[in-house]
Parts: structure tokens; C-alpha cells; sequence
């Protein structure tokens, strides 16, 4: 029932949140890290330098503020053209490696890498490897006509190693947690599950109100099972198949002053993805004649130290069941602008997954198969910036899917290769 928030101008509306499946009678597996293991205490990690961070890993984008005085009053900021450029002799003889050194440690401390050793040496030879960095930068910076220049020259330097570092780390980090996986029952307490929505909203919304609080009165009395469409962009619906009913999406931007959710809400990413999932599911009875659907989006701060070090965490994880074998899928509708290319850690999760994880949890689960999707709500088109050619079957072929282009096709295609292997 509504009551009055925190803050006078809302009105407060706590939602239950119902299980949709006996988990004891279907027993589906999730992943977790073995109990009583430790990185911190268990792993040194020296760093130092290899290839395997990937090529151009690392990329920072200098743009020096230049001002303009324009009048007496208006001071103008304007940001020059860069080109990529490579930090040479001729300015890594001025630096001051100290300096650097304490810069890293300062570095390492705030994350509390306690178990993380460097060494100043190695920061020079790492620096003087220059295939792991894509430093942008207007091509006068780094001319050495002024020592004015050097204490510049020092936080680049800077920046780039703590990117190289945080890199070397979690990749250490990844490679000993895939080790030491495995697959457990899911049950209703795994924290994956809630249980109640609290859901805030501005007084001047009095039919939103009035909506949340038809649907609040519906759901404690067992009777919610129609979608509902509470504004634009902001739906209330379930999808049976989902571990727990209802689920929320709403444009987080479009009502950011009237509307705040606890858990937060799907976005639109995520909302497609399960719109179309569960299109495909209506349609498609022949594909499920013999197979069990379930879906349980994947909110757990459980775990997540492993999928953090690689780079990928699954807003969702997918079972599909098939009599005794169980395909356990992580999926993750996210964008790619910011994305680098294929040798990007969450780009190659689906290897990590198959070739470091699937194994070992199988050693005592042999009916259990790993596989991970992207499918990205960017445009192809918009993936130019880093692609050098590829096609969207090239993408596809490392288990990234676009829910544009791909919009009829992206699940039926995600769902026939995780049974295939």
C-alpha cells in the first residue's frame, strides 16, 4: 500500500516479488567461486609485462585544455585535433620515475591490491612496450621544445600504467578464479532473488499512483497476470519463464525526477531482449517440444569478482534443460561504443567460459554446458569506429548478436548454437 516517502513529495509503494517456479523440483545450477578461496590471500601477482593484455588494451584520449581569451569577459575552451602517437626516448628520459612509482602504489592502496607487488624497473620496461597503449593526442604535445611539457609527459605516463595495470590485474585475477569454479543449486535465498520492489513516486503523478497501486493490490492478491503499460516507456509485465514475476522497465532519463525504483529497473536494452525471447518462446513450440525455458536476470553481487575480472558481468542467465543436461548461458544486453575491438576481455568471455571454466565444472557435473552471449542494442553501423572489415557474421561467430539488424533472428540463432555445442 502507499506511504509516504522519505521525502514528503513522494509517495512510497512497496511491490512483492513472487517466485514463478518450484526451484526444488527443477534443481537448475548457477555458477559460484569454490568456498574458502581468496585472491588476495591465495595469489601474488607480480606485475610485469605480456602481450597477452592485447594489443592497444589501453587507450587514452590527452586533450591539453587550451584557453582563448575572448573580450575581457568570455574565456573560451577549445579542444584541438589529436593523432595517435607513441611515447619515444626523447620524453621517457625526463621522467621521474619515483614519482610514477608512488603515483602506481598510490594506485594500487586506494583499490586495496594488497597482494599486487611492482617494481620500479618494471614500469620503465613496460612503458617502453608501447603495443598495449592507443595514446590520442595533439601531435605538439609532445614536442620536446619546453620542460613545461615533462610534467605532462609524467601524467600520461601515469595514466597509461594504472590502465595497464588494472589490466594485468584482473587478467591474473580471471585466470585464477576460472579455475576455481563451480556449479551449485539455486535457491530461492540466493540473492539473485528479492523480495519486494520499493518504488517512489513524485505526488504531482497521481495516475501513476493510481496505476501502481491498482497493480500492488492485484499481485498480493495472486491475481496480477496482464502487462501493464503505466506510461510511456514505463511498463509493469511478466514473462513466466522468468524465475520471479512482475518485472519493471522504465526510461530511467525520461522519468528520473518522478519515478525511482529499488532494485533498479530493466532498461531498454534489457527489456528488448526478454520482449523478444519471449516472442520467440509464444511462437516457436516446436524448439521447446523437448527443452524447458527459465530465465532469472542476474542482479547478485554474488560472484562477481570473477565476472568483474573478465571484464563481462551477465545482466541475465538462461537455462534451457533438455531431460538431464542443463545449458547454463550468460547474457549480457549491452552496448559497443565503448568497446576497443575482438580482443576486448568481454568480448573473449565466451572462450574464458568454454575453454577455462566448462571443463572443470564438468569434472563433477558432466551434464552442465557454459556458453555467453552479447547482443547489443547498437547499430551495426555504429561499430565502425574498431572494426576493420568484419561482417555481422564475423561478430556473430564470437557470440555477439545486434538486436537491430538481427531483430527477427538474433535469439533463434543465440539458442540453436548453445544446444548444437
Amino acid at each position: 500500500e502507499g506511504l509516504p516517502a522519505n521525502d514528503s513529495v513522494f509517495t512510497q509503494i512497496e511491490m512483492p516479488v513472487m517466485i514463478t517456479t518450484n526451484l526444488g523440483t527443477i534443481r537448475l545450477k548457477v555458477l559460484q567461486v569454490q568456498g574458502g578461496v581468496d585472491f588476495k590471500k591465495d595469489q601474488v601477482v607480480n606485475l610485469s609485462y605480456t602481450a597477452e593484455v592485447g594489443r592497444g588494451a589501453v587507450k587514452l584520449e590527452w586533450f591539453p585544455r587550451v584557453q582563448m581569451m575572448a573580450g575581457n569577459r568570455n574565456l573560451q575552451h577549445i579542444v584541438p585535433e589529436t593523432q595517435d602517437q607513441k611515447l619515444q626516448e626523447r620524453h621517457l628520459a625526463f621522467i621521474d620515475w619515483s614519482k610514477v612509482f608512488f603515483a602506481l602504489q598510490q594506485f594500487k592502496n586506494e583499490r586495496s591490491w594488497y597482494n599486487l607487488s611492482m617494481q620500479p624497473e618494471m614500469l620503465q620496461a613496460i612503458i617502453r612496450q608501447p603495443s598495449w597503449y592507443n595514446l590520442s593526442i595533439p601531435e605538439g604535445e609532445l614536442e620536446p621544445n619546453t620542460f613545461r611539457k615533462v610534467k605532462e609527459w609524467e601524467e600520461i605516463v601515469i595514466a597509461l600504467l594504472k590502465g595497464y595495470t588494472e589490466r594485468y590485474y584482473n587478467m591474473i585475477k580471471a585466470g585464477f578464479l576460472s579455475e576455481r569454479m563451480e556449479a551449485v543449486e539455486l535457491s530461492p535465498d540466493h540473492p539473485n532473488f528479492m523480495d519486494m520492489y520499493r518504488v517512489e513516486i513524485e505526488n504531482s503523478r497521481q495516475d501513476i499512483i493510481d496505476k501502481i497501486t491498482k497493480i500492488n493490490g492485484a499481485l498480493r492478491e495472486l491475481e496480477f497476470g496482464n502487462d501493464e503499460m503505466i506510461a510511456s516507456n514505463f511498463t509493469i509485465f511478466q514473462f513466466l519463464q522468468h524465475l520471479y514475476k512482475p518485472l519493471i522497465y522504465i526510461d530511467a532519463e525520461k522519468y528520473r525526477d518522478v519515478v525511482k525504483i529499488s532494485p533498479v529497473a530493466l532498461n531498454k536494452g534489457e527489456y528488448q531482449f526478454i520482449s523478444q525471447l519471449k516472442r520467440f518462446f509464444e511462437q516457436s513450440p516446436q524448439f521447446f517440444a523437448e527443452k524447458k525455458l527459465y530465465l532469472l536476470r542476474n542482479t547478485s553481487r554474488r560472484g562477481i569478482g570473477f565476472f568483474e575480472a573478465n571484464g563481462f558481468y551477465p545482466d541475465f542467465i538462461l537455462w534451457l534443460i533438455e531431460k538431464e543436461r542443463q545449458y547454463i548461458t550468460f547474457i549480457d544486453p549491452k552496448g559497443l561504443r565503448q568497446v576497443n575491438g575482438f580482443d576486448n576481455p568481454k568480448l573473449k568471455f565466451y572462450r574464458t567460459v568454454k575453454e577455462k571454466i566448462e571443463a572443470r565444472v564438468r569434472e563433477k557435473d558432466p551434464d552442465v554446458i557454459l556458453n555467453s552471449f552479447i547482443v547489443s542494442p547498437t547499430p551495426f553501423a555504429d561499430v565502425q569506429h574498431w572494426r576493420d572489415g568484419d561482417r555481422i557474421a564475423d561478430f556473430n561467430a564470437r557470440n555477439v548478436f545486434f538486436m537491430n539488424e538481427q531483430k527477427e533472428s538474433f535469439v533463434q540463432m543465440m539458442l540453436e548454437k548453445v544446444v548444437s555445442g
